[in-house]
């Protein structure tokens, strides 16, 4: 990693540590370790992330297709493992989660991925690769989602593009834990 973890048994700043324990389950991912060199942003990012995962009405299944395409789509290999194991928990099929390692080819595949989940992956290859998403693809989804859920599933992808980003420019390789 380019920048130094902070150590584990980091006490101060108190609340945001705690609020971040608290997301994981008591324990400090190194990301969080990572973040805790910035503490305002450690707060913003684990308030975020908190939403992301928690609070926003997109199908957990679909969520975590959406960060595993995410994740192979930006070559990270243990967020990938780590949310297509969510991503099967959540009903996804293990011939789904092999596939998804293609996110570009699992678009086509009508045999594996019904219409609405070709949509999601075609919107992951397309906000990862373009950095916008085309009107059919945004067409196809809306047969499916209202406002609020067009704009959750879009705010999915776009905090685990930032993740994503941010992790590769720190230099991050999850050799420890998945960090989202």
């Amino acid at each position: 990693m380019r920048i130094p973890l902070c150590p584990n048994d980091l006490s101060e700043p108190a609340d945001t540590i705690a609020a971040m324990r608290k997301r994981r389950g008591g324990t400090l991912a190194p990301l969080d370790r990572m973040l805790l060199n910035s503490p305002p942003y450690a707060k913003a990012w684990n308030d975020f992330m908190g939403t992301v995962r928690n609070d926003l009405v997109v199908d957990p299944r679909i969520r975590e297709m959406t960060i595993a395409a995410m994740a192979a789509l930006h070559s990270a290999e243990y967020a990938f493992n780590h949310h297509l194991s969510l991503f099967r928990k959540a009903g996804g099929s293990e011939i789904q989660a092999s596939a998804l390692r293609d996110p570009v080819t699992a678009v086509g595949n009508r045999a594996l991925f019904p219409g609405m989940d070709r949509a999601v992956l075609a919107m992951a290859v397309e906000m990862a690769r373009k950095n916008k998403v085309s009107d059919p693809v945004i067409g196809a989804l809306r047969t499916a989602l209202n406002d609020r859920q067009m704009i959750d599933l879009i705010a999915v992808a776009s905090a685990y593009i930032m993740v994503f980003r941010f992790l590769g420019a720190t230099g991050y390789t999850g050799t420890d834990t998945c960090p989202e």
